[in-house]
């Protein structure tokens, strides 16, 4: 299984790339991603540099254009997307079947990866998208292993990605969510944090880790081949991409059976509230990661819903 991670910077490529990570994907401010700017590279000559940085650790890079597009828009993104594909990026993540049409009669022709934003939940839309040229797609996060099995085992040679499952499991149908509330700094969900039900807290229903690390399990039994670690907040992505390492590591030993997998998983990963020390410092499986005090402030702010303990009750 590779993995494929969102970055913020090119010290974020540097780093990925170098570490293990087999592709890499980032925003641009002129062409709409599903991010703010913020989150995105705002200068063509970054994002070529970028490009540079990946391929010279022969690794791949991906630009997102992930979002709904006014057409009034496609020119200046034909224009872009011929720069950076003259200057050797390896494809594009998208949302937009509009835009993706626009492409096809345009005659551009690149790795088209279906983002999730899609919602292509189904063999019958994976069919749909196929005759516009999509080369992967990206299941949707709230899909269960179950109900993806036809469309990774498709006979159109569509390949598939899945975020990684402790990170990103969707409580919400996330192509549709409204909950998305973005800060110049730093984002945040609604949905991960917490809520007052009269006197008592209340935290929006979400599946526990150990179910998580289970479907990762069988995401990895089924074959699919690339796994996804979004864009976001760098400290804790750098944290989630060293633990998806672990776990990869872990999946690829002979005879690891799920309980092993599971017990061994939560052995190495908790939720962020766990992972940080007075010192600054959070210890993900074998790797140390630093953080500064305004970052543990904020993700302190979030909750985890599952630990040992629950898999040990059986839950």
């Amino acid at each position: 299984m590779k993995i494929l991670i969102g970055a913020l910077s090119l010290d974020d490529i540097t780093y990925y790339v170098s570490n293990g990570a087999d592709e890499v994907y980032c925003g641009f401010t002129k062409i709409k991603n599903a991010r703010p700017d913020t989150e995105s590279f705002s200068e063509v000559s970054q994002v070529c540099e970028a490009i540079d940085i990946t391929h010279q650790y022969k690794k791949k890079i991906f630009l997102a254009i992930n979002d709904t597009t006014h057409p009034d828009h496609y020119h200046q993104i034909d224009q872009y997307l011929a720069k950076f594909i003259k200057h050797g990026l390896d494809g594009v993540i998208i949302k937009d079947t509009f835009l993706l049409d626009h492409f096809n009669r345009a005659g551009l022709r690149t790795y088209f990866i279906l983002s999730c934003l899609a919602e292509c939940c189904n063999i019958q839309a994976l069919d749909l998208y196929r005759q516009y040229g999509i080369a992967r797609v990206v299941l949707p996060r709230h899909t269960l292993p179950e109900e993806s099995l036809e469309m990774v085992r498709n006979k159109f040679n569509i390949e598939t990605e899945v975020f990684f499952p402790p990170e990103t499991f969707c409580r919400n149908t996330d192509g549709f969510c409204r909950l998305h509330a973005w800060k110049p700094i730093v984002s945040f969900l609604p949905c991960g944090m917490k809520f007052k039900q009269g006197k008592k807290d209340f935290w929006m229903p979400s599946r526990p880790l150990v179910d998580q690390l289970s479907n990762f399990y069988d995401f990895y039994k089924l074959g699919v081949p690339y796994l996804k670690i979004g864009r976001g907040n760098a400290i804790r992505k750098k944290a989630y991409f060293n633990q998806a390492l672990d776990l990869l590591e872990l999946l690829g030993q002979k005879g690891m059976t799920r309980q092993i997998f599971m017990k061994k998983g939560l052995a190495t990963f908790s939720r962020l509230p766990e992972h940080f020390t007075s010192e600054g410092v959070c210890t993900v499986g074998a790797r140390d990661v630093s953080y500064t005090p305004e970052q543990i402030a904020y993700a302190t702010q979030v909750r985890g819903t599952a630990t040992l303990a629950a898999f040990n009750d059986g839950e």
